[in-house]
């Protein structure tokens, strides 16, 4: 119930009131009568020894209503909304006020109005664009990005989407929206960003989601989220681009590879039987110094022959599949080290037990073959001593090949992974500086690593990582080879 003040109109005294305006001023009803009706009212609402809200209703807002203040016997105000009627009783005017007492709806108000503003400012904030559908398709609200996108279009409230955004007089073949409101479910299509006559200046990202009304569950509209994809398209196509350009390298590099397997191999053979004929022919007549060039002459016959062949196992890597094996690595590292047959001052052993792991039985081999053989054929210690080791980390299996050899200076420890780099004089030792490449190449595309620690005249060691998980090898886009 609504609370009634009645007040003298020419005095303003007070002389009626019902129960509900008790409980509204907290006062009891002896205590209103005959006061002043500026007891209702804080007193800045004072003017002229009346509230301005009386004063208002007696000169020009009689009948109307009219958002104020009260305030209780303790000090609370309370806001109410007054109307006023101007009225004869016994023969004198008096004024019969109605409060309604509207403080909750205020505060509920005051609730939604912040809300309000905190979600218009966060849907303002989104950098990507945010469009509210009808089911009908008529744009209901954008947030700040869309109307910076579309602002040739403007205003876009009240449009359909295929007008506002796409420049057409029907919907767009295959709509995301549409199909969400058919079947209430999220979309996502790849869209055309149009500029001003309908030209492409994008491409976006369109993701629909179906709105419903939390009280009925009804689909009540469509929200769109679109992203702005054309620099990440603009960077695919672009990749593209160097990917083919890349494809169009590998394929010179495999013609090439041709050229060294066919063109260059078999001249080599007829130098390298020409000259062991007359090396055997002609060896009583040579003198000393040209038996040692006819030596040096086969050493590098031989060692052109290894060049070619080392090219030619490096551009097979990753080209040539293979199927993937349970390997014991216990059983194939003694193998590879009975292959590589050390002399009698080098020993190899393996420290700890190696694990089982799945992979290419020739790949793995060739990484143990070449880091072993790197360390027998360099190795300047009377005695030589080499280790083979494993530790089992959280994600990955790290083997380690150490040896008590020469070293290698730390400014080196980049360069000797790089093709054809090799740190003795070729003369010196038999090396065609493919190896290293060859093992960094093979775990680098089974998603490992390959790095050396080492100090000059203490020894080096060789450490690579094996991922444990069974991963997507990194073959080239090869699917045989034209090499034999």
């Amino acid at each position: 119930m609504d609370a009634i003040f009645v007040a003298d109109a020419e005095t303003g005294i007070l002389i009626d009131c019902n129960p509900a305006a008790t409980r509204l001023v907290g006062r009891e009803k002896s205590e209103l009568i005959g006061q002043h009706q500026r007891i209702l009212h804080p007193p800045r609402e004072n003017d002229r020894g009346y509230s301005r809200t009386f004063k208002q209703h007696l000169e020009e807002k009689m009948g109307q209503t009219i958002e104020t203040q009260v305030i209780t016997k303790t000090g609370e105000t309370r806001d109410v909304a007054i109307t006023a009627s101007l009225i004869e009783i016994r023969g004198k005017k008096v004024l019969q006020g109605i409060f309604r007492d509207v403080t909750e709806q205020k505060k509920l108000a005051h609730i939604l109005q912040d809300r309000e503003q905190f979600l218009s400012s966060m849907f303002s904030s989104i950098q990507d664009g945010i469009s509210i559908l009808g089911t009908d398709l008529s744009v209901i609200r954008v947030n700040s990005a869309m109307e910076k996108w579309y602002a040739h279009e403007m205003p876009l409230i009240g449009k359909k989407c295929y007008e506002a955004y796409h420049g057409r007089n029907q919907p767009c073949e295959g709509c995301p929206a549409l199909r969400t409101i058919e079947t209430k479910e999220s979309m996502y299509e790849v869209v055309a960003k149009r500029g001003e006559r309908g030209k492409v200046i994008g491409w976006l990202d369109l993701y629909t989601f179906p709105m419903f009304d939390q009280e009925t569950g009804q689909l009540h509209g469509v929200i769109e989220y679109v992203r702005d994809i054309t620099d990440r398209k603009k960077a695919e196509e672009k990749q593209a681009e160097l990917m083919e350009e890349v494809e169009s390298v590998n394929r010179e590099l495999k013609d090439f590879a041709y050229i060294v397997s066919h063109d260059l191999k078999a001249p080599l053979r007829g130098i390298d039987t020409l000259v062991r004929w007359i090396s055997t022919d002609y060896a009583d007549k040579f003198d000393k110094d040209g038996k040692e060039q006819m030596s040096l002459l086969l050493n590098r016959v031989d060692r052109m022959h290894n060049l070619i062949d080392g090219i030619l196992q490096y551009s097979r890597i990753g080209r040539l599949k293979e199927e993937r094996v349970q390997i014991n690595l216990n059983e194939l590292v003694p193998e590879i080290i009975d292959l590589i047959a050390p002399p009698q001052n080098i020993t190899i052993e393996v420290e700890n037990d190696l694990p089982v792991i799945e992979s290419e039985k020739t790949r793995i081999s060739q990484v143990f073959q070449n880091l072993l053989s790197n360390a027998v054929k360099y190795m300047d210690k009377p005695q030589g001593q080499i280790r083979v080791g494993c530790i089992e980390e959280e994600d990955c299996w790290r083997f380690s090949v150490t040896d008590n050899g020469p070293g290698i200076e730390e400014k080196y420890f980049e360069k000797i992974f790089q093709m054809f780099q090799t740190l003795s004089r070729r003369d010196d030792v038999e090396s065609t500086g493919v190896g290293l490449t060859v093992v960094k190449k093979i775990v680098e595309m089974y998603g490992g690593r390959i790095w050396v620690e080492s100090k000059v005249g203490e020894g080096s060691t060789f450490l690579f990582t094996l991922p444990k998980q069974k991963g997507r090898i990194e073959y080239e886009k090869l699917e045989t080879s034209v090499i034999s």
